[in-house]
């Protein structure tokens, strides 16, 4: 019993208590009537001050009567024409508000913030994320939550508080420490998503002042960033925690940069203990007179409708539920389609959901509320699922709650955080997600569990003014149009309840289910079974129950195993899987299995120790990381760890992208209209309905412009077509361009422009179906050829023969296309964008204009992100829009829709290796003869150097006497293949360690051992005759096996392994030689030294998150010897430096530094008769500068880089690292996480450590991605069907290594680089496939347990359906069953097979 003081969160009567009883059913005590009753009285489950329970709140949902009028004094409905809402403090003010606008289209283009960024547009990547406080409409308190601001309604905001980056701090007022600690920690690369992460941060200490270690890691499954790989972001927010997470030896887990440091190791990470949280919201001071209130928020006590009615749409804020069943009535007995509108998150997912009239109940007092009912919670039908989970969280902590109840409801909730992230559970309200179950075939996680438990929805009928309650299944087969569905019933759990649930994702975090299941089980002393639900979601089209199984396993025992086989026999015969897009129907069916195999071991009485791990789900600790390194003082600043120069504006969101910059008023939008199908030619287009939508100016396609410049391929301009005009080879190939004033008119434009097709033929989707139809896209260039391959082949000891192939893989950059073309008045085109190569961008314009180069000028400031993409893939869409804004005379704008993005730029090419390999008779390797194959896609693009630099690197570190390496360009019916970080080198690597790894498994031999076994040895030449004059992985090599305990722990892995049935380890050694070349690739950089001593620097690179701007700082600081504060990087033009290449191969960086050192020595040059001049006042830069610009001294320099080849070979030098990798595997699903990653990567004398170590992170888990996760989806059509963030899975926060640990090789200055510095930005990227080793070696543990030794092929990307069908490949086992540990210890392959 616990008395009202007890529980701040119950807010009972006076003279109250409440308890539960042996079921857990919650009953009161009313000390003054001396009675006791189940009915509640009246109280609040809401807590004023817990920011963590802001919203949660009470209200009885049963039992409604529909009446044409309210029991009480109806509401006036008030029909108004302004919004008022309050941004940043600043109240906003917004008359005849666009129902269709949403906050973040508000935010950025109406009250010109764009420190809020946008990205997928689907709830997906957190970069546009706010703080929204408003009145809980239930409780009257002030909650505050992060939401997607680009799913959030405008109209919604009504009465609320929105909070952006810019609201935390800036330059001029001074950074929050939040957005300090982010750039402090490196935390911030391109920056394009560090707004989105500074939010949520925001709203965990809003909410909670002091979080755990734990809070933090949990709170950011809604935040992707695809440069850092997150352990810096985690470790910046993880200092913000009460205690920090314990670090490893002699470093600090929690790592900044840029303090006065003399080595890394000297840093202690701040603690929660300097920060004490300040909320920015205007605090609230209600007066109790709300007619007269001056806040921009409402308490709620004003129960108007709001009407706002725009372009055709009709917005009707519904604060009561009568307002709500009447606008409900009025659109249905009207006719008109309508939407119920909570937190709108749906449309991120099914983006064609229409409705005349949407009806705001987010702020619906009667639908918003959840409370504890006799025997059941019951929660309203606006209530979010975060409020939810909330309400739960809150009930298991009290005091009194039986064990029983509260393990169960925990369990829910784990399941329940599982739906979505944080971002979209704080908006999206229970109720969406069960109409989204109702419409589409959607895995809904909650839709499954409350089917599992048994729940109720309480449904209003409108046109028939009935209520009527109906179970889950029922509900799911409802026509819900005129209807509201009111709320939710769960009924409490009792004695000798169990409830189980599993998910299984294509990731760890914000991914939707591909199966997932919930169990929920009543059994007696026995064991015998008096009470089971089971229910499955993703293997039908809805969640589903296995009825036949359920009512056959009731009174039998749960301790029998035939038992066991014999229900899931029935339930391998009810839940068969109806086909999807992603085509895992037989993973899916092994999940339906391994799911209820896990649930019933889960409820023996007791299981042998090898059985045990398998029962539950991986167990992720919170995660760490250390970074090791050491600098050269001498060489201050540079080689010192700073952070990037504009690492706080990135944070606080003044850091300027091309969509961030303000344009005229007379600037018209673009969007592309693309081919929705490949392989086929042209038909007609009809824009008529496009141009009469609204905003909209004008169509082009090919028609409007001259052939002879319809022409824009990167290496062959006849090659591609900026609008296509006969033959469509790809989907996404574009066919037009709309122009409206407005990017979001513009976008919607082009989806309703008609194309047909004509002569339609199968196209060719795969490597594979190029490879045996023989279509080639061009030469695949030269062979590399060494020795006499065949004839070392027929002598041989041992030939192994076999294939391996990887992947595309989409660059996924969190800043989408875009450009800004402005016509000037001298008829020169200014062309302002996100790109990587100002020359070609210049050099194809111009021809599509008609002008010459002089007429067309290239800039960019910076970059959200590119890997490649913005190389090449950019071109033909700023083609299309300078087109435009010639043929308009107007400045025209596109920020390319992220799905467009995806569809039409192009990725990673896909490559096979179909190889030939000998072996001497002590393991060597005598030949290797391969082809290799590369999918172009359906254009040249950049040509086939892809496959030169593959064949430039495939050997790694092995040496091998004789070898014969085949190029073969290959053409598919898929967009053009580009450039993606390490093209070629990436795919080269991965094959030919897979290639070593199976030959190892064919003879039976170590895989470590047989690798080291064939390293080259310093001074020998590879077969493409690169000279190894500085190899030192065999150093390297040895020195990760020490400092990782590498044989101790493999040790323990096999010991893990032998204990283990179900769950398995592996762990990976994994060198890689990475060739890099400075030839070829002139830079510049020009100088200008201001009469204060000021500097401005222009360079020909892009800063993209690499860090270039700031290591040009460096180095110019460096060598002119003055504070880099005195230093400003300007604009990259070809205005300034051109003729430059891209911003590419990892090296721009450092020719960059190069340039701009040669640039500051021409100009001391200069300054040096004037500095002896003056003696000691000489060596005082601003005084040096005064006086040489008294004496009309040059000021500017320019500095010029242009490499000749190396005599070393192909590249001017290597760069070497190794990684030591483990994970764990639960073979029953296929699902992985990695336990610990070791890497040891030489990067000579680092030019900036803080920097590098970025590139190193997050490289290296992009190349985890590449391996595992990152699978496209592709219709038989040719239309990219995973192109945006609901299919397509870069790597999240928790997909990260649990323990990563970096190094930078110590004494390793590079006698061929610049400065003696290597390169960082790609080489990590190749370690990524040592997952896919340790997956290898974990895989070949399970299979051995059964006795299957077979060689197995596990190729990129691997993802868990992959893990799944290889973990399976065995014959079935029949051990003697005798008891019940012998039983379950019996293989679940005899069952599957």
């Amino acid at each position: 019993m616990a008395s009202n003081n007890s529980i701040a969160t119950l807010n009972l009567p006076s003279g109250w208590e409440y308890a539960f009883n042996s079921e857990g059913r919650i009953y009161y005590i009313d000390h003054n009537t001396k009675t006791t009753t189940y009915s509640p009285p009246p109280f609040l489950f809401s807590p004023p001050s817990s920011p963590s329970l802001s919203s949660v709140s009470s209200l009885e949902v049963s039992n409604l009567k529909i009446e044409e009028k309210s029991n009480g004094t109806s509401s006036p409905s008030l029909k108004a024409n302004v919004l008022s809402f309050t941004l940043n403090g600043k109240k906003q003010s917004v008359e005849n508000p666009d129902p269709n606008m949403n906050l973040n289209e508000y935010i950025r283009t109406r009250a010109g913030l764009t420190g809020t960024k946008k990205t997928c547009g689907e709830g997906g990547c957190g970069v546009c994320t706010v703080v929204v406080q408003k009145v809980d409409p239930t409780s009257g308190k002030l909650a505050s939550h992060s939401i997607n601001s680009c799913l959030k309604p405008l109209c919604s905001l009504e009465g609320t508080q929105i909070l952006t980056t810019e609201g935390l701090g800036s330059q001029k007022k001074g950074f929050h420490p939040i957005q300090e600690r982010i750039a402090d920690f490196n935390g911030s690369q391109c920056g394009h998503c560090t707004p989105g992460w500074v939010m949520n941060m925001y709203d965990l200490l809003e909410n909670n002042p002091n979080p755990t270690p734990k809070n933090v890691e949990d709170h950011f499954d809604g935040n992707l960033c695809r440069c850092t790989g997150y352990r810096p972001i985690l470790d910046a927010f993880q200092s913000f925690a009460k205690t920090i997470t314990p670090s490893s030896p002699s470093t600090s887990s929690c790592t900044a940069f840029g303090l006065e440091l003399k080595d890394i190791e000297e840093w202690k990470a701040p603690s929660n203990s300097n920060y004490t949280h300040k909320s920015l919201f205007s605090p609230s001071s209600c007066t109790n007179d709300c007619n007269n209130c001056s806040h921009a928020h409402s308490c709620g006590e004003k129960a108007n409708e709001l009407v706002f009615e725009s372009n055709g749409k009709k917005w009707i804020k519904a604060n009561t539920l009568k307002q709500a069943i009447d606008a409900v009535r009025q659109a249905t007995t009207s006719g008109q389609s309508y939407r119920l509108i909570v937190g709108n998150t749906s449309t991120g997912i099914y983006k064609d959901q229409k409705g005349d009239v949407l009806i705001d109940l987010s702020d619906n007092k009667e639908l918003a509320v959840s409370r504890m009912e006799p025997g059941l919670m019951t929660f309203g039908g606006a209530v979010t699922i975060s409020n939810m989970i909330q309400f739960l969280q809150t009930y298991c902590d009290l005091p009194t709650v039986p064990a029983y109840q509260k393990d169960n409801f925990l369990s829910v909730i784990k399941h329940l955080k599982y739906i979505a992230n944080v971002q979209v559970r704080n908006g999206a309200s229970w109720v969406g997600n069960m109409v989204l179950a109702n419409n589409y075939p959607f895995p809904s996680d909650l839709c499954t569990v409350l089917m599992a438990m048994d729940s109720r929805l309480n449904i209003l009928d409108i046109p028939s003014n009935t209520q009527k309650s109906f179970d889950v299944e029922s509900f799911l087969k409802l026509n819900l149009y005129g209807k509201i569905i009111k709320g939710l019933g769960i009924p409490m759990f009792q004695t000798g309840e169990r409830f189980i649930s599993y998910k299984q994702a294509l990731r760890h975090e914000n991914s939707h289910a591909l199966v997932n299941a919930a169990f929920r089980i009543r059994i007696d002393d026995s064991g015998v079974i008096q009470y089971i639900r089971i229910v499955y979601g993703g293997v039908l089209d809805k969640a589903a129950r296995a009825i036949q199984a359920e009512n056959w396993l009731k009174g039998k025992n749960i301790t029998t195993f035939s038992n066991f086989q014999s229900a899931l026999k029935i339930i391998q015969s009810e839940l068969k899987p109806v086909p999807t897009v992603n085509g895992m129907e037989s993973y899916r069916s092994s999940l339906v299995l391994s799911f209820f195999y896990k649930f019933w071991l889960s409820m023996q009485p007791s299981l042998p120790p090898s059985l045990q791990s398998a029962a539950g789900t991986l167990q992720r600790p919170i995660s760490k990381g250390s970074k090791t390194y050491k600098d050269d003082p001498k060489e201050y600043p540079v080689s010192k760890a700073i952070p990037k120069v504009d690492a706080k504006l990135q944070a606080s969101g003044e850091a300027k992208y091309t969509d961030d910059f303000p344009t005229p008023k007379s600037t018209l939008y673009a969007s592309l209209v693309l081919s929705t199908i490949a392989n086929a030619d042209l038909g007609t287009i009809d824009a008529s309905e496009a141009l009469k939508s609204e905003g909209v100016v004008t169509f082009f396609s090919a028609k409007d412009i001259d052939q002879t410049k319809n022409q824009c391929g990167p290496a062959d301009l006849t090659d591609e077509q900026v609008f296509a005009s006969n033959k469509i080879t790809y989907s996404g190939q574009p066919v037009g361009v709309i122009i409206a004033d407005t990017q979001r008119h513009a976008d919607d434009a082009a989806k309703k422009v008609k194309v047909t097709y004509l002569n339609g033929q199968t196209p060719i989707l795969t490597l594979d179906e190029a490879i045996a139809q023989k279509k080639w896209l061009g030469p695949g260039g030269d062979k590399v050829k060494s020795g006499d391959a065949d004839g070392a082949l027929k002598t041989a000891h041992k030939v192994i023969k076999g294939s391996v192939s990887c992947g595309a893989q989409m660059h996924f950059h969190m800043e989408p296309h875009a450009v800004v073309c402005e016509p000037d008045e001298e008829g020169q085109m200014k062309v302002s964008g996100s790109l990587q190569y100002a020359k070609a961008t210049q050099k194809i314009i111009a021809h599509v204009l008609g002008k010459p180069l002089k007429d067309v000028q290239v800039s960019t400031r910076r970059l959200g992100g590119s890997y490649g993409s913005k190389i090449t893939r950019n071109i033909q869409s700023f083609c299309a829009v300078a087109f435009a804004s010639q043929q308009l005379d107007l400045p025209v704008k596109m920020f390319m829709d992220f799905n467009t993005t995806l569809e039409t730029s192009g990725r990673r090419n896909p490559f096979r290796a179909d190889y030939q390999v000998g072996l001497d008779a002590n393991g060597k390797l005598v030949a290797i003869k391969m082809d290799v194959y590369a999918d172009g896609g359906g254009k040249m693009d950049g040509g086939n150097g892809v496959l030169f630099l593959a064949l430039n690197c495939i050997d790694n570190c092995y040496y091998c006497p004789n070898v014969e390496l085949t190029p073969y360009f290959c053409m598919t019916n898929n967009p053009p293949s580009t450039s993606m970080r390490g093209p070629g080198w990436v795919p080269a690597i991965f094959m030919i360690e897979s290639i070593m790894e199976d030959i190892a498994q064919e003879v039976g031999v170590d895989g470590d051992l047989f690798r080291s076994n064939n390293f080259y040895v310093k001074g020998q030449t590879t077969p493409y005759g690169q000279n190894l004059k500085y190899f030192s992985m065999n150093e390297m090599w040895s020195q990760v096996l020490a400092s990782s305990d590498y044989q101790k722990r493999k040790a323990a892995v096999e010991t893990f392994n032998q204990a283990n049935r179900w769950v398995k380890k592996g762990i990976s050694l994994v060198p890689c030689k990475f060739g890099l070349g400075l030839a070829g690739d002139p830079q510049g950089a020009l100088l200008d030294v201001l009469q204060d001593g000021s500097i401005v620097i222009s360079h020909s690179g892009v800063e993209m998150g690499q860090g270039i701007n700031t290591k040009v700082c460096q180095t110019a600081a460096m060598a002119l010897g003055v504070d880099m504060k005195n230093i400003r990087i300007v604009d990259s033009s070809t205005l300034t430096v051109p003729g430059a290449e891209a911003t590419g191969g990892s090296t721009t960086s450092e020719l960059c530094c190069d340039a701009v050192k040669r640039a500051c020595d021409e100009l001391k040059k200069r300054l040096e008769p004037i500095q002896k001049i003056m003696g000691k006042d000489g060596n005082d830069w601003q005084k040096l500068i005064q006086k040489a610009t008294s004496a009309g001294i040059d000021l500017q320099s320019k500095g010029w880089v242009n490499y000749a080849a190396s005599p070393l070979g192909p590249w001017t030098y290597n760069s070497y690292s190794v990684a030591a990798l483990e994970v764990e595997l639960d073979v029953l699903t296929g699902n992985y996480q990695i336990l610990r990653v070791d890497i040891l990567f030489d990067c000579g004398i680092s030019l900036n450590p803080a920097v590098d170590f970025g590139q190193i992170e997050g490289a290296f888990m992009q190349g985890i991605g590449y391996a595992t996760s990152e699978s496209l989806i592709i219709d038989k059509t040719g239309r990219l069907i995973s192109n945006g963030t609901w299919e397509y899975k870069v790597p999240s926060h928790l997909d990260i290594p649990c323990d990563l640990r970096v190094s930078l090789l110590d004494n390793a200055p590079n006698p061929v680089g610049i400065l003696s510095s290597k390169a960082t930005g790609e080489p990590p990227l190749a370690l990524g496939c040592s997952v896919i080793i340790a997956l290898k070696r974990a895989i070949k543990a399970a299979r051995k347990q059964v006795g299957n030794n077979n060689r197995f092929d596990l190729n990129a990307p691997c993802t868990v359906d992959k893990v799944r069908f290889h973990t399976c490949r065995s014959k079935p086992i029949f051990p003697p069953i005798k008891t019940v540990s012998s039983e379950f210890f019996s293989s679940l392959y005899c069952l599957m097979s």
